[in-house]
């Protein structure tokens, strides 16, 4: 099998419709749908579309999902009190009356 159009795409940074059609397995009419739908991550250049091959790769990998640049959640770090005194949280002794 001829796998030069692989080897072409794998050195280029910039993508076109009928080169992410290959690279994905895909009609280009399903391309274009995922375009109108938003459903792939793509650019816009009047009425060119392109990808950027770094973009559908992080895209494949993520099962479909378009991940953007989200806030760094702060790593859990567990807040210690401290423990007050026993004298002011000692139960009062039970004493049965007599």
């Amino acid at each position: 099998m001829n796998n030069s159009h692989l080897e072409k795409i794998d050195s280029t940074f910039y993508m076109d419709v009928s080169m992410v059609s290959r690279y994905l397995h895909v009609a280009k009419s399903t391309i274009y749908k995922w375009v109108e739908g938003k459903y792939i991550p793509h650019k816009k250049l009047g009425k060119r579309v392109i990808f950027i091959k770094e973009h559908i790769d992080e895209w494949v990998l993520n099962n479909g999902v378009i991940v953007e640049d989200l806030p760094e959640v702060p790593k859990y770090k567990p807040i210690v009190k401290e423990q007050p005194s026993d004298e002011y949280h000692r139960r009062p002794e039970y004493r049965p009356a007599a």
